[in-house]
């Protein structure tokens, strides 16, 4: 078990859990809620609800992110499984394989649209729970996009980068090219390009958004502010001149004598006369306290002695609050009451008299008359409006009739408006619609103004510029994603020519060369392959020519050894015959054994025994001239022999020497292959820097260093072809160099017996001239007899051991026979490897 392979898959499923799923989630929460706090305006209430809607789906989907992850990583554990144990399953490796090379992109597609699905989700329930305008649901949909699209591009980055890792380190020995996710380079460059073009399209349509919505709605709250002030300056001017006609009024000396002498009619008359002259009034009167309770002293209009009930309307606080009111602000404000003539709300306006604190002028005041035409004038977008409210927060004048003299606290909002700040615009929900409203407190008589506008109408002016620069963005993208497809294909070209040279070329085919476009990287490469191209056609070449020249030797050194074999069984037939002539010798040399013993016996037949020995002695002198005769001859065939052998070592050394150059050019292509490999990963190095944009230059390191890969088993195959032969080379020389010693042996044997045989020439003359002798000295016949009895023994003994000489030759011939047979064979074999090296160049079109 290789702890290495096993520790490398453990940390790899760790990292990929921690990094994709633990990581990504805590980002997506993350992004949410920090978006529902920048981008959405909700208060506490809303936000709390929004953030627990997305823990909630967020936990349905971690679950099905656990499920999902095991399904996926189920292959690679299997694989650690069968790894720990020792265990080789091709399918199961085939299985994890698959799973390690498609775990980016399945895994970022995967995440991508979970990150969608839920976030509709958790849309759809907020919609349902919390009211969202358009601009809620425009900025969730688009940083839901956002992070799907985000998330997916760092999911496959993450992914990516963590199965390089795993692969690097080496859990796979062999790496099956079907586990490989095909795709096209131009096609992949293009989506990528379009994914990022998206990301930035969608955080700059949400931008845009964004400023753009905060541009109209800043330039409406700037227009709702101006209103406010106009409508608030205008109210108090009114109120500026109600206090004017009472301080003209307590100033007045006639109004004076009349209060002062009680004149009362007087006092009715002049009121009613200063009514006549005054139309915002309804009333100009005279009060004053009773019993805890307000009467009309002296009225007019409305306030008249007949309609004093409608004094209570107003529900005026006690003298005492009046009297500190009018102090600190010069007049007296009450509530508004409906006018009983005209509907429409009035005010109550209480001054106090000089000298007499128990009786004030009260005016009652057209208030929503005097404002409405102002009101009715101002105009905010479509759906904006001004407004006017008492201190006590009661609706004075409004655009809508029906809500005048309603109190603020009666609505369902009030109770996101209550802790309003003055000019600063808020938003609250009402008739299921968002509006902002400013409010502006008059520091001097309390009294507010307000101006509000729906939400969506900002929203919809912001909205407009969005789609349309959404549509144009769009429009643009596939406009460049068009133009950038054709770009990529048209630089991408070389590549695919490139890759149609490499096929062509793991076929065989080095005819053809690759066209350099460009100086660029793709250029340079091309220059490359071409100059490998032509280096591997000479070095092919090289080895054509070697494989014919080997060929040759072969069949050369075949046809020495057919001759070294017919020779060695020429000697071997001719060592048979000296055999039989020795034998016969042996023979004979027996019967002059038995004479001699027979002469010194009969010395009375030894003319007749003299007579028969020359006869011998004349046969002995024939065959042995006979016996030189063929030992010469032999030794002629031996010579020739061993300068034939000479000749086949000669042949086998220059194979040998052949033999060598090969493998100096297998240096050279193992030298090329090597810088190949060091290329592709110089190659795949840079495409690692580049990042995303150099995942194509990494696939072309990739095929590069295969087609390396495949020349290195090559190289490797003849190597090991040429080894072979160079042993065989080697095994032959050292057969002939044994087979040279042997016939040198058999030389020197020869050269002995011609020795031997020329001694026994000499002394066969001798005893011709003997014989001549004994013919003359039969006397000396006797006395000589036993030296020759004794000279005839020794002549067996020597005859024996020629016999057994001759019977080694034969042995060494038979040997020697056996073993050209088998360099014979040898020579054959390196013939047919010669043949089969020839072959494989063949495969290769030069």
């Amino acid at each position: 078990m290789d702890d290495n392979i096993t520790n490398s898959i453990r940390k790899f499923i760790l990292h990929f859990i921690l990094i994709t799923e633990v990581v990504g989630f805590t980002l997506t929460i993350g992004t949410a809620v920090l978006f529902y706090k920048m981008f959405l305006e909700m208060d506490s209430g809303q936000l709390e609800i929004a953030i627990y809607i997305t823990l909630a789906t967020s936990v349905f989907t971690l679950i099905f992110a656990v499920f999902s992850d095991m399904r996926r990583l189920r292959p690679i554990q299997k694989y650690l499984f069968i790894t720990e144990r020792n265990i080789a399953d091709k399918e199961i490796i085939l299985k994890a394989q698959k799973s390690v090379f498609r775990i980016p992109f399945f895994h970022s597609v995967e995440i991508g649209l979970r990150i969608l699905i839920t976030a509709s989700v958790v849309i759809t329930i907020l919609g349902r729970l919390v009211v969202l305008d358009a601009t809620d649901y425009y900025n969730l949909y688009a940083i839901t996009l956002l992070m799907s699209l985000f998330m997916g591009v760092y999911t496959f980055l993450v992914s990516e980068k963590l199965t390089s890792n795993l692969i690097e380190a080496g859990i796979f020995k062999n790496i099956d090219v079907s586990s490989l996710v095909k795709i096209r380079l131009t096609g992949s460059l293009t989506i990528t390009f379009i994914f990022i073009m998206c990301i930035l399209a969608i955080t700059i349509s949400c931008l845009v958004f964004k400023f753009n919505h905060l541009s109209i709605q800043r330039s409406y709250f700037n227009q709702m502010e101006n209103m406010n002030e106009t409508l608030n300056i205008f109210t108090e001017s009114i109120f500026e001149e109600v206090q004017s006609d009472a301080q003209k009024l307590k100033k007045n000396p006639l109004f004076l004598s009349l209060i002062e002498n009680h004149k009362t009619n007087e006092i009715q008359k002049f009121l009613d006369t200063l009514l006549d002259h005054s139309p915002k009034y309804e009333s100009i009167s005279l009060i004053k306290q009773e019993n805890q309770s307000w009467k009309v002293f002296i009225g007019t209009g409305i306030l008249s002695k007949d309609r004093e009930s409608i004094l209570k309307d107003f529900k005026l606080p006690s003298k005492d609050i009046i009297i500190e009111t009018i102090s600190r602000k010069r007049i007296f404000l009450s509530e508004p009451i409906s006018s009983p003539i005209s509907g429409a709300p009035i005010l109550l306006i209480l001054e106090t008299i000089p000298q007499n604190v128990n009786v004030y002028i009260a005016y009652s005041l057209k208030i929503a008359d005097l404002t409405s035409k102002l009101i009715g004038s101002i105009q905010i977008g479509k759906s904006g409006y001004s407004g006017l409210i008492s201190p006590n927060e009661v609706i004075i004048n409004h655009i809508n009739p029906s809500l005048n003299l309603k109190s603020l606290k009666s609505f369902p909002f009030y109770s996101q408006m209550k802790n309003y700040k003055n000019k600063v615009p808020f938003r609250y929900l009402s008739n299921g619609k968002y509006n902002y409203t400013i409010l502006y407190k008059n520091p001097k008589y309390d009294f507010l103004t307000f101006t509000s506008v729906e939400c969506e109408e900002i929203t919809g002016e912001a909205i407009v510029c969005v789609y349309a620069m959404v549509g144009i963005s769009l429009a643009g993208l596939f406009l460049i994603g068009i133009l950038i497809y054709f770009i990529l294909k048209n630089r991408i070209r070389p590549l695919q020519e490139s890759k149609n040279a490499l096929e062509a070329m793991a076929n065989g085919n080095l005819t053809n060369g690759l066209k350099v476009f460009s100086m660029d990287e793709i250029g340079e490469m091309a220059i490359s392959i071409n100059s490998f191209n032509k280096n591997v056609k000479k070095v092919l070449n090289k080895i054509a020519n070697s494989s014919e020249n080997l060929a040759s030797s072969s069949d050369e050194m075949s046809k020495a050894h057919n001759s070294i074999s017919d020779n060695a069984q020429n000697q071997a037939s001719s060592s048979e015959e000296i055999s039989a002539s020795i034998e016969e010798i042996s023979a004979g040399m027996d019967g002059m054994e038995i004479q001699t013993e027979e002469q010194v016996n009969l010395l009375d037949q030894f003319a007749l025994d003299m007579s028969q020995f020359s006869h011998s002695i004349h046969s002995t002198f024939k065959s042995l001239e006979k016996t030189m005769s063929e030992v010469e001859r032999i030794t002629g065939s031996a010579q020739k022999g061993e300068k034939s052998l000479e000749l086949t070592n000669h042949s086998i050394a220059k194979i040998s020497r052949s033999s060598e150059d090969i493998t100096g050019v297998i240096e050279i292509i193992s030298n090329i292959s090597e810088q190949i490999h060091l290329l592709s990963l110089n190659t795949a190095i840079e495409a690692a820097r580049a990042g995303s944009a150099g995942r194509g230059f990494a696939v072309v390191a990739d095929e590069i260093s295969k087609l390396a890969d495949k020349t290195t088993d090559s190289i490797k195959n003849i190597e090991h072809i040429i080894q072979n032969n160079e042993t065989e080379i080697g095994v032959g020389i050292q057969n002939i160099t044994d087979t040279v010693k042997v016939i040198s042996g058999i030389i020197q044997g020869i050269s002995e017996i011609n020795h031997q045989m020329k001694v026994v020439n000499r002394f066969m003359e001798d005893q011709l001239s003997k014989n001549d002798q004994m013919n003359l000295a039969a006397k000396e016949v006797k006395g000589r007899a036993d030296a020759i009895q004794a000279a005839v023994r020794e002549q067996k003994i020597a005859i024996e051991e020629i016999s057994k000489r001759i019977t080694t030759i034969n042995e060494l011939n038979q040997s020697s026979a056996a073993s050209s047979e088998e360099l014979s064979s040898s020579s054959v074999n390196l013939a047919k490897l010669a043949e089969e090296l020839k072959h494989e160049v063949e495969f290769f079109k030069l």
